[in-house]
């Protein structure tokens, strides 16, 4: 039994690209870009599934140039508004998408960027890779404390959904 032929449009690290190379034939992207779409299309020919960034429109007139061969879209993206699901159902071409994947992670930098403007660091850093410190005064980018504050959130993102 053959397996199944997926285009994998941008490169992924070696423990990825090998395990999918265990597990289908695999037209990998030789680039660091992304396919552009005559590419893309090209590379689809008698692919069974695509590997989609999030940023690869895939539209009305997209859906009617792709391989008849092609069964699954599959994009690594919270979302799938890129993605006109009506053309895709009409191709009887199902879409994969990543719904949780990066709710923690965007918490985790939510707090990071609050912490780090905060305390300037931003500035701090800039100054210490240009060579630019000098000790000057104990109040230099001190910026602000944030305990004691008050936070107030709008959206907890999916994570906080679930049952």
């Amino acid at each position: 039994m053959s397996r199944l032929v997926l285009v994998v449009t941008t490169r992924h690290d070696q423990e990825v690209e090998e395990r999918i190379d265990q597990n289908y034939d695999a037209r990998h992207n030789p680039n660091d870009a992304p396919f552009g779409r005559q590419a893309l299309l090209a590379a689809s020919e008698v692919a069974d599934a695509l590997s989609s960034p999030p940023l690869t429109e895939s539209t009305r007139s997209f859906f009617k140039s792709i391989s008849p061969s092609v069964r699954v879209i599959a994009t690594y993206s919270v979302g799938f508004e890129h993605i006109d699901l009506a053309a895709a159902a009409r191709r009887k071409i199902a879409i994969a998408y990543t719904p949780d994947i990066i709710s923690e992670a965007t918490a985790d930098i939510a707090i990071l960027l609050m912490l780090g403007a905060s305390r300037r660091a931003s500035e701090a850093q800039e100054i210490v890779r240009t060579g630019a410190w000098r000790p000057t005064s104990s109040n230099a980018l001190l910026g602000w404390q944030v305990g004691g504050k008050f936070l107030g959130i709008f959206g907890m993102g999916r994570a906080w959904v679930k049952q």
